[in-house]
């Protein structure tokens, strides 16, 4: 009976380990998705800000406009 219950609680270890694992591999993948998501964010700016930018060069949106476009703030 001892042998049986012993095996039953190293089992039970075993999984709480595995369980840890898989929780550590989620927690760095989700990280990583955040990383990402922040990365593709930031080059969406840089390009939209670079089309702006080139638009206002060549005349077709004024300077005010271009600010008011840029202007990523949340809105009241």
């Amino acid at each position: 009976m001892d042998k049986t219950l012993a095996q039953i609680q190293e089992k039970i270890a075993h999984q709480q380990q595995k369980l840890e694992q898989l929780r550590a591999q989620k927690k760095a993948l989700e990280a990583r998705k955040a990383e990402d998501d922040r990365k593709i964010d930031s080059r969406k700016k840089i390009l939209a800000g670079a089309v702006f930018l080139n638009a206002v060069e060549i005349g077709k949106i004024s300077s005010d406009d271009f600010l008011i476009l840029m202007d990523t703030r949340p809105q009241q």
